[in-house]
């Protein structure tokens, strides 16, 4: 599917899609001048989509998994769900490993991120 390159998004969805926190995406901003602009109805913060992308924050499969980035945020967010109540089922049903670590990394790899990207996720939470 493509994208629009022009669509802007809320600080809160391009967390979700770059699988990173609010706070991170803030220190993007500032550290790169990212241009934003404030939602009238909601007040909240926006970003242009290919700004993101350009900077390496977005990955373009990432963002055009559904007919937009919101879409596209909604979908990982659900991912990210699913692969916590599957390990928590299996965790229950004693299929599962109760590894932290571990159990990170199943649930990176469901929301669909590289294996070294998961590897390195599941590092540094390990420290």
């Amino acid at each position: 599917m493509a994208y629009d390159p022009d669509e802007r998004i809320p600080r809160k969805d391009a967390a979700r899609l770059a699988r990173r926190s609010q706070d991170t995406i803030r220190r993007l901003e500032r550290r790169h001048h990212l241009a934003v602009e404030r939602d009238e109805a909601s007040q909240q913060v926006t970003y242009r989509v290919q700004d993101l992308v350009d900077l390496g924050v977005l990955h373009i499969e990432d963002v055009a998994t559904a007919g937009s980035a919101a879409e596209s945020a909604e979908l990982a967010g659900a991912r990210e769900t699913i692969a916590h109540l599957r390990a928590d089922v299996a965790e229950r049903d004693g299929r599962g490993t109760t590894d932290p670590l571990r159990l990170a990394r199943t649930a990176c790899r469901t929301a669909g991120a590289s294996k070294l990207r998961c590897t390195l996720t599941a590092r540094r939470l390990r420290h």
